[in-house]
Order: C-alpha cells, then sequence, then structure tokens
C-alpha cells in the first residue's frame, strides 16, 4: 500500500495510465471532468498539510493524557488478534517520551501519511462526499471534514501496521508505530462517530473484515508455499473492507449512492492492493 513517489498527480504520472491520460486530454479541452479533478487536487495540495498538523496534534493530546498505555496497548492487541504489532510492558516508557516531543511525533505522522495509497483517497473522498451531499440536499463543511479524515486515519493506520509486520521500512520506527496505533484507531472512530450510528457500525464490520484480511496477509508473507487461492482471494479481503466501506459512508451509508461508492471504491482497492 505504501508507494511514495512525489506526486501521484503529476503529467508524468497521469501519462503513465490510460485515465490519468484522458484526464491530461480533458485538460486540454478544459472539460467539466477536468475542472473536478483539477479542483480536488488544489485542495488536497492546501489541505492536507493542515490535516497532517491537526493529526499530529490529536494524537500527541491521547498519547500525553493517557495515564495507562500498558491497557491501551494489550487492549489493541487483543482487539487486532496479535501481539507482534504491540509493546512489551517495559518498553513503552521510553517510547511514550520520546513521543512526547511534538516534532518526533510530527516527523512520524508524515512518514505514515507518506503513502501513494493515502494521498490518493484524499481527494477521492472529498468528491464523494460533496457528490452524496448534493444528492441529498446536506451542507455540513465539519460532517465533511469528519468523515474524511477518520476513514484517512482509519486507511493509515493501515501504514504502520504493515511496515511492523513486514519489517522492510522504517526499522528505527516500528517500536514508534506500534504506541501510536491504538491512538489512531480511537481517532478514526471519533471522527467517523460523528456520522451515526449506522455508519459508525458500517466502520465496525468493515475494520473486523480488515483483521481477517491482515492476518491471512500475514500468513501469506510469512509462509507464502501454504497458503491456498481461497485465502488468498480473502486476504484482499482489508483492501475491500477498508476502502469499500469508506466509501459507503461517504454517503452517511445511505442508499442508493452509498452501495455504488462501496463497489467502485472496493473494486479500486483490490487492484491497486
Amino acid at each position: 500500500m505504501s508507494g511514495k513517489d512525489q506526486s501521484v498527480v503529476s503529467k508524468e504520472a497521469l501519462m503513465s495510465t490510460k485515465p490519468g491520460k484522458q484526464i491530461m486530454k480533458q485538460g486540454l479541452f478544459k472539460s467539466k471532468g477536468y475542472k473536478l479533478f483539477n479542483k480536488y487536487k488544489e485542495e488536497t495540495e492546501n489541505e492536507f498539510p493542515n490535516f497532517a498538523q491537526r493529526f499530529a496534534d490529536v494524537l500527541l493530546r491521547e498519547i500525553k493524557s493517557d495515564t495507562n498505555p500498558n491497557a491501551t496497548q494489550q487492549a489493541f492487541g487483543d482487539e487486532v488478534g496479535s501481539t507482534e504489532i504491540i509493546l512489551n510492558s517495559s518498553e513503552i516508557e521510553p517510547v511514550k517520551s520520546k513521543l512526547e516531543s511534538p516534532d518526533v511525533l510530527k516527523d512520524r505522522v508524515l512518514r505514515i501519511l507518506n503513502s501513494n495509497f493515502v494521498k490518493m483517497t484524499f481527494p477521492v473522498f472529498n468528491a464523494l462526499f460533496d457528490g452524496a451531499a448534493e444528492y441529498s440536499g446536506r451542507n455540513d463543511p465539519q460532517l465533511r471534514q469528519d468523515m474524511v479524515e477518520g476513514h484517512i486515519l482509519a486507511i493509515d493506520l493501515s501504514e504502520p501496521m504493515d511496515r511492523i509486520v513486514d519489517k522492510d521500512e522504517d526499522l528505527d520506527y516500528l517500536d514508534d508505530y506500534k504506541l501510536m496505533n491504538p491512538y489512531i484507531l480511537k481517532l478514526a472512530r471519533d471522527k467517523i462517530s460523528k456520522g451515526g450510528e449506522q455508519v459508525l457500525k458500517e466502520f465496525e464490520e468493515g475494520f473486523k473484515d480488515a483483521r481477517v484480511g491482515q492476518y491471512l496477509d500475514e500468513k501469506l508473507k510469512s509462509k507464502p508455499t501454504s497458503i491456498t487461492e481461497e485465502e488468498m482471494t480473502l486476504s484482499y479481503k482489508k483492501y475491500r473492507a477498508v476502502m469499500g466501506t469508506a466509501g459507503r459512508n461517504m454517503a452517511l451509508a445511505e442508499r442508493p449512492l452509498g452501495e455504488i461508492f462501496y463497489l467502485g471504491m472496493a473494486r479500486a482497492a483490490e487492484g491497486v492492493g
């Protein structure tokens, strides 16, 4: 999930895919589709740094205010069904102390946000929410921010978890990510819950399916010769569940757009995954 090209919407990147070429062609004629693409591209360039700062600030408050970080780690390990992605009790205090530095924590936040999967998704979610809002006659900028950022945080949680399991990048920061993970999930839930009971329910069901996919993905990577085709298919549940559910929730889980967005985002995520 964690490609890190400098820009996924540069001219060179767009020209490397058929849809990208179509966007460039539309740009020459200043079509409606290109204007929308450019609108959300510019919004992301302007707003993503602000989102990253909000993320770092609220994450810092969560870490500092936690009086029992060991219980937080254990609860997260129980929920995701793995002790590999949490810290031992003796490891927590030095890591927590380090991450209580705003500059250090901001560095770690930027590292896990440095993912094409996240960068590509930010403008898409904003566009989906706007489309659903126009369809339903809804106008709530704060709800838009909460829904988009909550699901971006949920998607971003897969970045440190994948890096911890894969152990192929950011090796010096894996313990930091282990401490951060439970708080990232809490922040995601807090924001997503603003969409109402059904929206939160959809997220929880999607997160449950994503954990199944994550487990099978770990099995595939650790014992690639023993996994079956059926298990390999199921391992893609984490992409379907996280992205499909996010698409549905950009329409606040309301039909018909919720189902349309689910199918579109689920298929797109499987292709990228």
